[in-house]
């Protein structure tokens, strides 16, 4: 005789998300204190500030991170890149990475910011001579600092707007007197940014005209371009589109560097990228 109760097994899904949390507590039981707050600094761009206040443990800012759909079983990445930062490097085995996996896969899927980046390197150089010298240069404009690290300091002059990624005035005051070989780590990063900036820029008439010639007359590819091209001028995605456009171009133009490659001549490959996943 039944007795009309079913019982539950869970989903292959279920399953790859238990073991995902499995090894995010893990890598949580290897993380000191240092660490958490380390993680909660490279985290303010992704979770509010408020939430990340009352973190108290490196699960509950994953919590907040798979809440905020930036990390989950079959995209570990952004995780991956925040202890390949921390030089967490033993801890990438929980997540199927190695160090040079991440290192490779940064370019294309980095999503901490350059400024973020920029302040986490600077408190690693700032000891806490240092940072006692900074602190008593601020006196008279930030008399209520109290922080007792230099992470937590360049933290209370970004909450304040006393510096971001625009500005970086104050910062480098502090570093010319205190420690000056760490400008050369700001210099490199306004270079960046410049460059990074230059290279949004929007192809000239001339240049689309140019690359438009070099495409087989009639082509699929040509019809192509053309299509991008019109819906880069008129919507508002313009800068997007031709940030595309660019990174399928290099050096047919003789001005800008530009030529049309075999990716825009030739059919495109069907085969998608692999990631490292979540096994069991």
């Amino acid at each position: 005789m039944s007795s009309g109760v079913q019982s539950w097994s869970p989903s292959l899904e279920d399953n790859d998300r238990e073991k995902f949390r499995k090894r995010l507590l893990n890598i949580d039981s290897n993380l000191e204190d240092t660490e958490v707050e380390k993680l909660k600094f490279l985290c303010r761009d992704f979770i509010p500030y408020r939430k990340l206040e009352k973190a108290r443990s490196a699960l509950d800012i994953f919590e907040d991170l798979m809440t905020e759909d930036l990390l989950n079983e079959k995209d570990p990445f952004l995780l991956a890149e925040l202890l390949y930062i921390m030089k967490q490097n033993s801890l990438l085995k929980h997540l199927n990475y190695t160090k040079e996996q991440v290192k490779v896969l940064l370019p294309t899927r980095k999503k901490v910011s350059p400024f973020r980046n920029l302040l986490y390197e600077l408190s690693e150089d700032i000891d806490s001579e240092s940072l006692k010298n900074m602190i008593f240069i601020l006196k008279e404009s930030l008399p209520k600092v109290e922080t007792p690290t230099s992470l937590s300091f360049l933290g209370h002059l970004e909450k304040q707007a006393k510096i971001d990624a625009d500005d970086l005035t104050l910062l480098e005051d502090l570093c010319k007197n205190v420690l000056p070989h760490l400008v050369r780590k700001t210099d490199k990063y306004k270079k960046e940014k410049e460059a990074g900036q230059k290279g949004k820029e929007l192809l000239s008439a001339s240049d689309i005209n140019q690359i438009r010639q070099a495409l087989p007359a009639g082509s699929s590819r040509e019809r192509e371009w053309e299509r991008e091209t019109e819906t880069s001028m008129m919507g508002e995605n313009h800068q997007l589109a031709a940030s595309r456009n660019q990174a399928c171009i290099q050096g047919m133009c003789p001005d800008r560097n530009i030529t049309v490659i075999s990716q825009f001549v030739d059919e495109p490959s069907t085969t998608e990228p692999q990631w490292p996943g979540i096994s069991s």
